[in-house]
């Protein structure tokens, strides 16, 4: 069966357990929403502080709005073929549904 090549379900669900937690910090980019961008790139990108330095570096996973290609961290890029991008986005959006059906709650205290 296909799959995604940059992450699956548990890699996701690890980021969301981070961010529910408190570990990581949400990638939030200016004007745009989390998870679903605008462009319909979808990310799940978190900046985390490593033990060894206080230098956040960014992690966590995204697929862009073609689904022709999936990232992994805010640095490695790999093509997808058009199977591999439907199910990374699929993984994806699910992941986002679970992140702000959790966070949309205390938005509003």
């Amino acid at each position: 069966s296909v799959t995604c090549p940059c992450f699956d379900k548990h890699d996701l669900k690890n980021v969301l357990w981070q961010i529910k937690n408190n570990e990581v910090e949400p990638v939030i980019h200016e004007n745009e929403p989390f998870c679903v961008m605008n462009s319909g790139t979808q990310e799940l990108m978190v900046y985390a502080t490593t033990t060894l330095s206080t230098e956040r570096k960014v992690m966590g996973f995204g697929v862009d709005e073609n689904g022709t290609s999936c990232m992994i961290g805010g640095v490695t890029s790999i093509n997808t073929t058009e199977e591999e991008g439907l199910v990374c986005g699929k993984l994806m959006k699910s992941a986002c549904m679970v992140f702000h059906r959790r966070s949309l709650p205390t938005a509003h205290i």
